[in-house]
């Protein structure tokens, strides 16, 4: 019995070097949130921020309702302040993400989101 063997070589360091170099900017680098804070602190500020958040437009009956409710958090955890417009830039960016499917539906519910499919 003849067996084949097909050896197939690994990619060159220079080229996965140079394939990351090409890569665009992590979100995290390049986001509204770039300048947050990282670690547990944070991190726990932004869950409690999502949370509470108001999701559709129903619920935020007012745009200051949200910069309030981001602000109180912020305080809370003893971050800047003046994050609360990179915080809900942010949030809205992940409002408006596509959470894929055919129907490449937003969170339903949010303000400008297409309703959900029946």
């Amino acid at each position: 019995m003849n067996r084949v063997v097909i050896a197939i070589p690994a990619p060159e360091e220079s080229t996965v070097e140079s394939m990351a170099a090409r890569a665009e900017p992590a979100w995290s680098e390049t986001g509204p949130l770039a300048a947050f804070p990282r670690g547990a602190g944070a991190g726990d500020c932004l869950h409690r921020i999502l949370e509470q958040f108001p999701f559709s437009a129903a619920e935020a009956s007012e745009p200051r309702q949200r910069l309030e409710l981001i602000a109180a958090e912020l305080r809370r955890a003893g971050l800047d302040p003046d994050l609360q417009n990179d915080v809900l830039t942010g949030l809205e960016q992940v409002l408006q993400t596509p959470l894929g499917g055919t129907a490449g539906c937003v969170i339903a519910g949010s303000a400008g989101a297409a309703p959900a499919p029946a």
